[in-house]
């Protein structure tokens, strides 16, 4: 049942990037939380890590594109970030698919102009997509 909670507070984290900690009182009763414990309240740390593909993609991007957040819960992983040109754009889509051995949807995109840099929201999951299923009605 413990590894349970720790299983499901580990999937709920969007973006995380710290600790959790795991309090329990004198009547066993286990809490957890992004905060230190009460004092006398029993500890344990415990780390939250970045999948290693995700440690991978961030250390193979293009060096002028920028990621601004990523949210991930386990089973669908989102990126925002930035680039200077289409070209980056798409090499880093492309690497996030080949990295993750899982899909990537470009969910929205402004183009990169000669003043600004671009933005985009990709979203890499091993489901399909739903607006190209076959659902039977």
């Amino acid at each position: 049942m413990k590894l349970l909670i720790i299983f499901i507070c580990v999937l709920s984290i969007n973006t995380f990037a710290g600790e959790i900690y795991k309090c329990i009182d004198g009547n066993e009763k286990q809490s957890f939380s992004d905060m230190p414990c009460a004092d006398g309240l029993e500890i344990e740390k415990l780390t939250y890590k970045e999948p290693a593909w995700i440690e991978e993609l961030k250390a193979k991007k293009p060096v002028n594109t920028t990621i601004l957040s990523v949210r991930e819960n386990g089973i669908v992983t989102e990126f925002e970030y930035q680039f200077s040109n289409r070209k980056e754009l798409n090499k880093f889509t492309r690497l996030a698919g080949e990295i993750s051995g899982k899909n990537v949807y470009l969910l929205k995109i402004i183009d990169a102009t000669n003043i600004k840099r671009g933005f985009a929201l990709i979203k890499v999951t091993s489901k399909g997509n739903d607006l190209f299923l076959n659902k039977k009605t």
